[in-house]
């Protein structure tokens, strides 16, 4: 047969005289249909456009149900991505902050020679105050003075970037998979 045909199949129902039960298998006879609504509906596959508009509607509504709860698993990951952060930077602080204390003599140094540097910074340098009370009291000297704080615990402080490098790596991979979807 070929797939330009389609072939009907007409049962003929043989009903005797006599009123006997009629064979609709005795009599088959096939009937070549070249034309007409059965083949161009088979070739061009005619559905309800009724059906066809709830399946439609009902995949842009799985479509948009799928995108909000990737976005959500987007935001709740971003929220983790940056709590991650906030506490390394506390966890590096924390450790900056005690070798502020054990090492005045370094934390003096450092704070003058940030003065010398930026000179901006005399603005937020309270002159009656001890360089740990202007280390404490001012982020932006802090951040000037830390560099040459974190020498003297090295390997701590990068233990400590070390252990939430990696959990921030896989979040950030699992953000950019749910941007890639």
């Amino acid at each position: 047969m070929c797939e330009d045909e389609v072939w009907v199949l007409v049962f003929k129902p043989n009903i005797s005289q006599s009123g006997a039960a009629c064979n609709p298998l005795q009599t088959l006879n096939r009937i070549r249909y070249n034309q007409g609504f059965l083949r161009e509906a088979l070739k061009k596959n005619y559905a309800n456009p009724e059906f066809t508009q709830q399946e439609k509607r009902q995949k842009v509504a799985e479509e948009r149900k799928a995108e909000k709860h990737r976005d959500g698993e987007k935001k709740q990951l971003e929220r983790w991505l940056e709590e991650m952060k906030t506490v390394r930077d506390k966890a590096v602080g924390e450790i900056l902050s005690e070798l502020a204390e054990s090492y005045p003599d370094v934390l003096e140094t450092a704070l003058l020679d940030a003065l010398v540097e930026q000179p901006f910074l005399r603005q937020v340098c309270k002159s009656d105050q001890s360089a740990l009370e202007n280390y404490r009291s001012s982020p932006a000297l802090a951040s000037m003075i830390n560099p040459s704080l974190e020498s003297h615990a090295q390997e701590r402080i990068q233990a400590i970037r070390t252990k939430y490098a990696s959990e921030i790596a896989a979040i950030e991979q699992q953000i950019a998979a749910l941007q890639a979807a």
